[in-house]
């Protein structure tokens, strides 16, 4: 763009001054008489919009440089964010891992130990079965039954010698056999445990005549007892429960309160049963032999 020259008159020039200074500054006048210039370099109106919008136009491509610099820098911060979540979750991850590792290697560890100890309880339960079978070949007929003979109101019966019951018992089927049912006093029902099983009484017989037969002479030992059905369950030489009918096998069992009320001692070795008597006279001891 070309520069504009914009001549002005000395605007001065024309004021008064002193008559003693009129001649000195004669010179200066007519030196200021001559036409300043000075030299304007603005714009025109229409290059002046030009250049503002120019100007503004620059000013909004810094702001946008500005603007997309922060993007740039708010896309790296969100990536590096997302970089250190992946590695927390990696490191989560990690930890996670090695504590399942470390569980499954106890719960290993665990079933090694029980199975050690499982292998341990079947090897000492191994040797006891072998101990116990070498003990049970010295001690014959072990798991036998003490059967005896007798009667009972005069009639021949049979009857078991059990240790392990508390009260003595007679079978419903002899007595319903030998016609003797009307001797059962009802009102005294009640339930009997035995080792193998319970069972509801069908009365009590409060006397029930009883002899032992000794092979020379009968020993007269009456007792009260309960009356039950023809089913005891004991168990065999394997240690199975079975069942045993009373019409083959006995008719009444013997109890404690029988071994106890006559003082019956047992000797499982030379198979005898030993009653210590008290009569009226003498106290008398009776041995029998018993079979199984």
């Amino acid at each position: 763009m070309s520069k504009k020259t914009k001549t002005y008159t000395n605007m001065f020039s024309n004021n008064p001054k002193s008559n003693s200074d009129s001649e000195s500054d004669s010179e200066s006048d007519s030196e200021s008489d001559e036409p300043i210039e000075f030299y304007d370099n603005g714009l025109d109106s229409d290059d002046q919009n030009e250049e503002d919008e120019y100007q503004e136009d620059q000013e909004d491509q810094v702001e946008e440089d500005e603007y997309q610099e922060d993007q740039e820098d708010q896309v790296e911060e969100d990536e590096e964010d997302e970089d250190e979540e992946d590695e927390d979750e990696e490191a989560e991850d990690a930890e996670d891992d090695e504590e399942d590792e470390e569980d499954e290697e106890d719960e290993d560890e665990e079933d090694e130990e029980d199975e050690d100890e499982e292998d341990e309880d079947n090897n000492l339960i191994s040797e006891n079965i072998t101990l116990r079978n070498k003990l049970l070949s010295r001690m014959p007929g072990s798991q036998q039954l003490i059967k005896i003979d007798g009667k009972i109101f005069g009639l021949d019966a049979r009857f078991l010698i059990d240790t392990g019951a508390a009260g003595s018992a007679i079978f419903l089927s002899w007595l319903d056999d030998n016609k003797m049912i009307n001797l059962i006093d009802k009102n005294k029902r009640k339930v009997v445990s035995g080792a193998f099983a319970q069972k509801t009484t069908f009365g009590l017989i409060h006397y029930l005549d009883l002899k032992i037969n000794t092979g020379t002479q009968y020993i007269d030992t009456p007792i009260t007892v309960d009356v039950i059905d023809n089913k005891y369950f004991t168990k065999n030489e394997s240690g199975q429960v079975i069942k045993n009918i009373s019409k083959h096998e006995f008719d009444v069992i013997l109890g404690l309160d029988y071994l106890c009320g006559y003082k019956i001692n047992i000797d499982f070795c030379e198979k005898k049963i030993i009653f210590k008597l008290d009569l009226e006279s003498e106290s008398k001891q009776v041995s029998i032999d018993f079979r199984t």
